[in-house]
């Protein structure tokens, strides 16, 4: 008999750890075994077999059962709600948003999970409105976009029970278009930390776009590729991005706005003040006004981000396996991250993959 490799290494208990409805199946007797499962549904649908496998390398040290939160999974999520996980999605647009944005672009638009939370670069726990709530956090190929790095990791960790884990899958710069960007530094995530970035700077999008390169017509290979490197981009492109990006905001805009936020300020110390000296506007006038100020500052914003140049998505940082380590090492060292690596695996393709817990003591 003729049996794949995968079939062959096949792992009854990794499958249904790694596949929690299958596990519920089997345990009601609705299916076999989870190798009948995998047989007749689970390999077409692309389920983990074993540890090998990618999925199987990002939940290795997670508590699969517990509450997770998937970070940016956009169309190809890797712990979907239909397979069973006890999951909540983080993503920078809704579900109907990101139909809409890639739509047309060859991708299974069915895989888009629903999106229990939009982002726009706040703080993580403000907008989950929670702490220590998740059993584990998975982010693949998000923390090198991020502008502050070093944020985003504090805020992960304030969301993290004591036990939690956060998996991160992150792109190693010497098989990717990176290829010709040097390492980033602890010093440039520290500067990016003091000036609390939340869009990446121009010379990182001029980066981004002066030595973006490919091989063989690839923007990501592995190691068994040889070919020389070529850049994607002219001059011209990084150059005229570069000086859209060191645009800034228009001013007349700023002004208008500054102006609406002091009147704003003005008008909610006015009624504060009026109820607290004079006792006579009611709690729930106060929660009333709190909330349309709050409305009223949220459409700012929104106007705020209209006045600025457009975001230009990069690569903000670039890793090597080595490279990572150092720099959790020195967060760790300095006080600013109390994650600190528990576990990894070495680049496969072009990927590195590895899981970070909270400093006991």
């Amino acid at each position: 008999m003729n049996l794949d490799k995968d079939i062959y290494e096949f792992s009854e208990t990794d499958y249904l750890i790694a596949n929690p409805d299958v596990a519920a199946a089997v345990a009601a007797g609705q299916v076999a075994s989870g190798y009948a499962h995998y047989i007749e549904y689970g390999k077409q649908e692309g389920r983990l077999w074993g540890i090998n496998s990618r999925i199987g390398k990002v939940l290795y040290a997670l508590n699969r059962s517990g509450q997770g939160l998937e970070i940016g999974p956009s169309h190809n999520p890797l712990t979907p709600k239909k397979h069973g996980y006890n999951v909540h999605i983080l993503d920078h647009l809704s579900d109907e948003d990101l139909r809409k944005k890639y739509a047309g672009h060859g991708v299974s638009l069915e895989n888009i999970e629903t999106v229990d939370f939009v982002w726009s670069g706040e703080d993580l726990s403000e907008l989950i409105e929670n702490k220590s709530c998740y059993d584990w956090i998975i982010a693949s190929h998000v923390i090198e976009h991020v502008p502050d790095l070093i944020s985003f990791l504090q805020q992960c960790a304030v969301l993290l029970k004591p036990e939690g884990k956060l998996s991160l899958v992150i792109p190693d710069k010497r098989y990717c278009f990176d290829y010709f960007n040097p390492v980033s530094s602890t010093g440039q995530l520290l500067d990016a930390y003091e000036q609390k970035r939340i869009r990446p700077s121009p010379g990182q999008i001029f980066y981004h776009l002066s030595n973006a390169s490919s091989r063989s017509g690839k923007i990501a290979w592995d190691s068994t590729v040889d070919a020389t490197p070529e850049l994607v981009h002219s001059f011209t492109e990084a150059d005229n991005l570069w000086r859209r990006a060191i645009t800034g905001i228009r001013p007349f805009s700023w002004h208008c706005i500054k102006k609406e936020l002091k009147f704003l300020i003005w008008q909610t110390s006015r009624y504060c003040l009026n109820s607290l000296l004079k006792l006579n506007l009611p709690s729930r006038k106060i929660n009333d006004l709190l909330r349309g100020t709050k409305k009223r500052l949220q459409l700012l914003l929104m106007q705020f981000a209209d006045t600025a140049e457009e975001y230009v998505d990069v690569h903000c940082w670039k890793f090597t396996p080595s490279s990572f380590n150092l720099i959790m090492t020195d967060l760790n060292m300095l006080g600013l991250v109390e994650l600190t690596i528990i576990s990894e695996f070495d680049t496969t393709g072009w990927r590195v993959l590895c899981h970070s817990g909270k400093r006991s003591g």
